[in-house]
């Protein structure tokens, strides 16, 4: 597979939500979009990987924010997925 070279700040000032974040592909996923420069918001179910992916991601001078949980299954669990348009600055969260 073909490695994909960051595009430095192609994505700075921006703001990047991640699923899955500390491991594997949204683990890779993550460090391209801090490679180009997003602050990234992300989650994971291991407090102990979500804990190392901060670490290594703030050492090398990313901006990251990282949350251990889970998401529920079925779309109606606390409105998780119903869509807020106007939520957050320039963020359009579900």
């Amino acid at each position: 597979m073909k490695e994909r070279k960051a595009i430095k700040g192609r994505f700075a000032g921006k703001v990047a939500v991640v699923t899955g974040g500390s491991a594997g592909i949204g683990r890779a996923v993550v460090e391209q979009l801090c490679a180009e420069g997003a602050a990234v918001a992300f989650s994971g179910i291991e407090p102990e990987l979500v804990g190392q992916a901060v670490r290594d991601l703030t050492g090398r001078g990313h901006q990251v924010a990282a949350i251990a949980a889970t998401m529920p299954r079925k779309p109606s669990a606390g409105g998780s997925y119903r869509r807020r348009p106007n939520a957050g600055a320039g963020c359009t969260t579900w």
